[in-house]
């Protein structure tokens, strides 16, 4: 199981089918490669207008060990749009 050890501190986590979640959520369900383990049921959504660097820590428990990481996210701001020439 991955659960939300420490929360974003300028965006929310969003987990599929329950909403926006705080510390201590868990989440059951993960999608597995050769090598990366992602809780598929975990979103990050950065607050509008927001740009610049977020945080959380998920802790993962596989009934034997259990580990915790933190999870840096990058949000680029977005480009500003010119007005459209010639228009009306």
């Amino acid at each position: 199981t991955w659960t939300l050890y420490a929360g974003p501190v300028h965006g929310s986590i969003y987990a599929s089918g329950v909403g926006t979640v705080s510390t201590g959520a868990t989440f059951h369900t993960a999608t597995s490669t050769s090598t990366l383990i992602i809780p598929s049921t975990m979103i990050y959504i950065a607050p509008v207008g927001y740009s610049g660097l977020d945080s959380f820590t998920v802790r993962i428990n596989d009934g034997i060990s259990i580990d915790s990481t933190k999870i840096i996210v990058t949000i680029n701001p977005l480009a500003k749009s010119s007005p459209i020439a010639g228009c009306c």
